[in-house]
């Protein structure tokens, strides 16, 4: 489709940001900040069942560009070898642009994808952050877990009520580790666990006259994805080769366990019921690097 699309320049836009830090005694510290920022590329989800589908779509005339307003405050501390963060934050969306209920970008492929989208939309975005970090030692690594909201609000999707955004999680866990064994090994490790993601399942399904079958919507992003988590191993083994080049080889797993992490949800059958689908269970990796 062509459209009409606002240039940097035909739209001005001031992003101040504020960054403010007290040291305190014992190698503790004080963060405060805010920040305005102005997005001008629309995210555009598909929240239904079937296959996702996130499409980027630039401000137009019609589709001004989104902004921001974030605030956070935090607190940090240094250990002997560790660090310890604490973040809360919150941030205010404004000119959201969200899929109209019932469109699809497939099926309407003919028509301006201007007329599919609800713009002028509000979002709200919140939470806590924790990060604990080593970085001296043969053992390094972090752990980090967010606790947060992200929610959007529009005059015409759901009637009007706020309602969970796609990527909202409400949990999202990450544990990374390695372990210098020697000069030449090193192992590695990373675990994910996150709260599944936001979509729109219908709440009944009838039978029309005609025999064929219509779904009825109740709420937008009324369900959740299982919840994700994997695992990865990796191993790294560095040597010199006979023309003393640097070569490094490497083993690891993507998800070693083969836990069943959904993809998305399918609608199969008549009438119609929901799978979820899993494409990766266990992905062996293998690598090998010669820096000339």
């Amino acid at each position: 489709h062509s459209f009409p699309t606002r240039r940097s320049s035909d739209l001005p836009s001031l992003e101040p940001r504020l960054s403010v830090e007290y040291q305190l005694s014992g190698n503790q510290r004080i963060q405060l900040g805010y920040s305005r920022m102005t997005q001008f590329v629309h995210l555009i989800t598909s929240g239904g069942a079937g296959l996702p589908n996130d499409i980027w779509l630039p401000a137009t005339e019609r589709i001004p560009p989104q902004r921001s307003d974030q605030i956070h405050a935090g607190w940090a501390k240094d250990f002997k070898g560790f660090s310890l963060t604490v973040e809360a934050f919150a941030k205010q969306l404004y000119q959201q642009t969200e899929l109209t209920q019932g469109a699809s970008f497939v099926l309407n492929g003919n028509t301006d994808w201007q007329s599919l989208v609800e713009s002028g939309g509000r979002g709200r975005v919140y939470g806590l952050e924790w990060l604990i970090n080593k970085q001296e030692g043969r053992w390094n690594g972090w752990l980090a877990y967010t606790l947060s909201w992200n929610t959007r609000q529009f005059a015409n999707i759901n009637r009007g009520k706020p309602f969970p955004f796609r990527y909202d999680r409400r949990h999202d866990l990450s544990i990374t580790g390695t372990y210098q064994v020697n000069s030449r090994l090193k192992l590695s490790s990373n675990f994910i666990f996150q709260t599944g993601n936001a979509f729109t399942l219908p709440s009944a399904v009838h039978e029309t006259l005609g025999g064929g079958f219509q779904t009825v919507y109740s709420e937008k992003n009324n369900q959740r994805m299982p919840t994700y988590h994997r695992l990865d191993l990796n191993a790294h083994y560095e040597y010199l080769t006979r023309k003393k080049r640097m070569a490094t080889l490497s083993f690891g797993a993507y998800n070693i366990y083969g836990h069943p992490n959904a993809f998305f949800v399918d609608r199969v059958g008549i009438p119609a019921r929901f799978e979820r689908v899993t494409l990766f269970r266990f992905i062996p990796a293998f690598s090998y690097t010669v820096k000339w």
